[in-house]
């Protein structure tokens, strides 16, 4: 909500539980980068969009920039936000701190190893009701391994350069889990890019700094 409301006064916000996560359905299907893609520009159609700006977090970055190579109408510009799959690094460090065995202290542990900055400590309420999530429901756990398999997949990121969107990459100076290196190989290769490191923050610096990360969105959509 500390993203939501404040970017809702200038901006129309549409936020969604991706197909495995969250509130939606988990149909017990092959989850893949290209399904992912394909279901936003779905979406979007069903929703009468004929222009969108794209904003994605993590894996959702990912998903962010297949959807744009795959459908480059539908988009008009990116925001992407400490970028997984870019390479393999963080699919391995998951499946080596976390596995499928989660526990609290797994989780604690690995957000305090790779997750959060010098702005915020973790959240332990919120780190039981996804390990509750987590162990009540078979159908998220095939998506959580379906997209660990597909962030783990190499991947060559030059792919991305036939993007021409305008696009603002933001990233946190204190990410261990996609480190800072990762946002200047897309700034390198998105040519219509520009890179804000937030100093101080974590993996999530929407969720850290969520004022400096809004006004950037605010700015950079609304500029001209």
């Amino acid at each position: 909500m500390s993203n939501f409301i404040p970017l809702s006064k200038k901006l129309h916000v549409i936020a969604l539980d991706l197909p495995g996560f969250g509130f939606s359905d988990k149909p017990l299907i092959n989850y893949t980068l290209e399904y992912y893609s394909d279901f936003i520009s779905v979406f979007a159609s069903s929703m009468n969009c004929q222009k969108i700006n794209l904003v994605g977090h993590s894996m959702g970055g990912l998903i962010v920039l297949e959807t744009t190579l795959n459908n480059p109408e539908l988009v008009d510009r990116l925001i992407l936000v400490d970028v997984a799959g870019v390479g393999d690094e963080a699919a391995e460090i998951i499946k080596k701190h976390m596995g499928e065995d989660w526990t609290l202290d797994k989780l604690k542990k690995f957000y305090e190893d790779f997750i959060v900055g010098e702005y915020r400590t973790v959240d332990e309420e919120l780190l039981k009701y996804s390990l509750k999530l987590y162990h009540e429901d078979p159908h998220l756990r095939h998506a959580y391994r379906c997209c660990l398999e597909f962030l783990g997949a190499k991947r060559n990121e030059e792919r991305f350069s036939k993007i021409t969107h305008p696009t603002l990459i933001i990233w946190g100076s204190m990410d261990r889990l996609v480190p800072p290196k990762y946002g200047y190989r897309l700034h390198r290769v998105l040519k219509n890019s520009r890179l804000m490191i937030f100093k101080g923050a974590g993996h999530s610096p929407h969720v850290e700094v969520p004022e400096r990360f809004n006004s950037a969105i605010i700015e950079f959509i609304l500029s001209t």
